[in-house]
């Protein structure tokens, strides 16, 4: 890494990460498209929908898994001092991890700045890196609790392997966590109404064939949220997980699961969009035009209650034996 670190800022800022260009009315981070790691915008919407998922995540876990005070971290990692949350995105878990306890140490790292928020505690350290390549750390073996959130985008399939192996080796102390979570991105319903949600099919469909489709190695992503456990285990973590069913619109009866489908509703409607657009148009997978109508249409379905639409979410522990 280039740069010193200064507690609350971004550090090791380099120039060829700053840069963005503008895609159908959207931003990217030139150097992520050119080697095709991060392929969703960087932008203010976007930073605004993972903002939105913040909360309503946090409305969802519940449990005896998450402290009630928090729901930041689960509740195996209540004695964690020091954080590595990797992919931080907008850092807004960073900051309030941070702001939790100012006696933590939390690190973000994540290839792009353009989406964090402008003010972090002063435990917090937000570093620019490339996490397809080896993780840098100037401290070894120093984190008790490792956050994966939603990176399987900008992660290649060839390196998840070694990443989590660095998480084992290099970042992790004896006893510490690492926690992987995902969308399971394939739409479900329970009701008579499946039939009718070809366009939200078609669309998964576009999307996992697209994930495949680079000639480059970062830019072939996995499209089984199930793989992260096996790497897991491979990179030698005892392994524990967990998939909750979340719901899609307003159909629930009951007022929370009611409450949490309408966000997610909101949050689903977007993602639509931001994370397959680029991804499926740019490989030649559908015309621009024709995914763009195949969304419209996917939305409609998405906002079908009597179709009773869920998705998955899935969360992977792994514990570094003490």
């Amino acid at each position: 890494m280039a740069g010193s670190s200064q507690q609350g800022e971004l550090v090791d800022v380099e120039d060829k990460l700053v840069e963005v260009v503008e895609w159908e009315g959207r931003e990217y981070q030139k150097y992520s498209l050119a080697r095709e790691i991060n392929l969703s915008p960087c932008d203010q919407d976007e930073a605004d929908r993972l903002e939105k998922q913040h909360f309503f995540l946090k409305d969802l876990l519940t449990g005896e898994e998450w402290p009630r005070n928090h729901r930041l971290f689960p509740a195996a990692a209540t004695h964690a001092h020091d954080f590595l949350d990797l992919g931080f995105g907008t850092g807004l878990w960073c900051a309030e991890v941070g702001s939790y306890d100012t006696r933590f140490r939390v690190v973000g790292i994540d290839i792009t700045s353009h989406m964090a928020i402008d003010d972090n505690p002063p435990n917090v350290e937000l570093e620019l890196q490339n996490l397809n390549e080896e993780l840098m750390l100037s401290d070894l073996n120093s984190f008790d609790f490792v956050r994966l959130s939603f990176v399987s985008g900008g992660i290649s399939r060839q390196r998840w392997p070694g990443l989590l192996s660095d998480i084992f080796n290099k970042a992790l102390r004896p006893g510490g966590i690492v926690q992987s979570m995902e969308w399971d991105l394939h739409f479900r319903s329970d009701s008579d109404a499946e039939a009718s949600l070809s366009n939200l099919r078609e669309w998964t469909r576009l999307y996992t064939t697209a994930l495949s489709s680079s000639e480059r190695h970062e830019g072939r992503k996995i499209h089984r949220v199930e793989d992260i456990e096996d790497f897991m285990r491979a990179a030698r973590f005892e392994v524990s997980s967990k998939v909750i069913d979340v719901p899609i619109g307003g159909w629930p009866n009951d007022r929370r699961s009611k409450a949490i489908g309408t966000k997610n509703f909101e949050n689903m409607s977007s993602l639509l969009e931001t994370i397959a657009t680029y991804v499926v148009v740019s490989r030649r997978i559908c015309s621009l035009e024709d995914f763009k109508d195949l969304i419209e249409n996917a939305k409609t379905e998405l906002g079908n209650d009597e179709a009773e639409l869920y998705m998955r979410l899935h969360i992977v522990w792994g514990k570094k034996a003490a």
